[in-house]
């Protein structure tokens, strides 16, 4: 198809110089062949622009170069003035196919940092742990279209889970044993353990490695394709809420243990005081 409409553009150039011409001098119409070039490489990319370059060079040669109708050339300049049209269009198809690349690109990274906004949202509206890995597990699993899990260290049994269900498989949590103890993916899709239907990237923070993300597809493709740089930002947004979820319950404990300190402290203050004076 992409083939097919890069050959009626230059149909369509050529039919128009043949319209015209008479009242275009012939040395010009090589530049109306640089418009099919241009745009068959915006739309379809380098291939198809090289393949618009040659069939404008082609065209050109056939239709405006003496001697025409043959693709015999007699004239040393309309030999630059075909090479010089090949080359340009060249020039021109890879330098827009770059600037469609790169284009390209900045798309993907925008979706890339809208996804993480959208993701470190929220993770900010949950407090404790279990909420918190719901939240990371329903994120993950619409940003990734996937069955996602939470998996912390020590527990044989996910935390949260998008759907949810109760267990892994022997094979699937020693996937997310392995990638718990190595730090590194493990899983579907990885060079490790990849007989097993999920796939996991560990949840990494400074202190250690706190549990492991994973995702799974229900027709057994992997969920990412290679080191994707969107999971591995979710995961470290991830493990730093997690963390940060655990330091909070830590600092609450704390602060009741304080409390019953000071209760306990008060309490023995009052038996003492009332006993001392019978003593």
């Amino acid at each position: 198809r992409a083939t097919a409409e890069t050959l009626l553009m230059v149909a369509a150039v050529t039919g128009l110089g043949l319209a015209a011409q008479g009242r275009i001098p012939a040395s010009a119409m090589d530049l109306l062949y640089l418009v099919p070039v241009a745009v068959a490489a915006r739309l379809h990319g380098l291939g198809q622009g090289v393949i618009a370059g040659t069939a404008s060079a082609l065209a050109y040669n056939f239709f405006f170069v003496p001697p025409v109708y043959t693709l015999r050339i007699d004239d040393s300049e309309n030999i630059v003035t075909v090479i010089a049209l090949l080359a340009v269009a060249v020039f021109t198809s890879r330098l827009t196919a770059q600037l469609r690349s790169q284009a390209r690109e900045a798309q993907a990274a925008a979706a890339r940092n809208a996804a993480l906004a959208s993701f470190a949202r929220q993770l900010a509206g949950s407090s404790d742990e279990a909420a918190l890995a719901h939240a990371i597990c329903t994120e993950a699993a619409r940003i990734f279209a996937a069955d996602a899990l939470v998996v912390l260290r020590g527990h044989d049994v996910p935390l949260a889970a998008a759907p949810p269900f109760d267990r892994l498989a022997g094979l699937d949590m020693q996937a997310a044993q392995q990638c718990i103890e190595s730090g590194s993916r493990s899983g579907r899709g990885t060079a490790t353990l990849q007989a097993a239907d999920w796939s996991f990237v560990a949840l990494t923070t400074p202190s250690g490695v706190l549990g492991a993300l994973g995702l799974a597809r229900g027709d057994g493709r992997a969920p990412v394709d290679g080191d994707d740089p969107l999971l591995a930002s979710i995961a470290t947004q991830a493990a730093l809420a997690l963390e940060r979820a655990a330091l909070a319950r830590e600092l609450h404990d704390v602060a009741a243990l304080r409390e019953r300190d000071r209760l306990r402290g008060a309490l023995l203050s009052s038996v003492g005081h009332d006993l001392r004076t019978p003593l």
